[in-house]
């Protein structure tokens, strides 16, 4: 699974969700994609320390294994679920 913790305001998350959209269709039913809209949620950002959007979270068997701040484009995100979250 991979939490897209983003704001609709900001430029970088506008820039960041095509880029979701894509590459959740390439990984359809292999990886769960999601959105969480950062506004107005202090106490989740604070408990998952959330210090910038886009932040992508990354869990695997439900314990996060990894973690990006920042727009991350489609064949680094690919590369990321290739070795993180699909390998053996």
């Amino acid at each position: 699974m991979v939490v897209n913790f983003s704001a609709e305001q900001s430029n970088a998350c506008k820039i960041q969700e095509p880029e979701i959209e894509a590459i959740s269709k390439v990984y359809q039913g292999r990886v769960t994609f999601t959105r969480l809209d950062v506004k107005g949620q202090d106490d989740l950002t604070r408990q998952w320390k959330i210090d910038g959007n886009p932040t992508l979270v990354f869990f695997k068997n439900g314990h996060e294994v990894y973690r990006i701040t920042g727009i991350m484009m489609r064949d680094k995100l690919r590369r990321l679920i290739e070795g993180v979250l699909l390998a053996e």
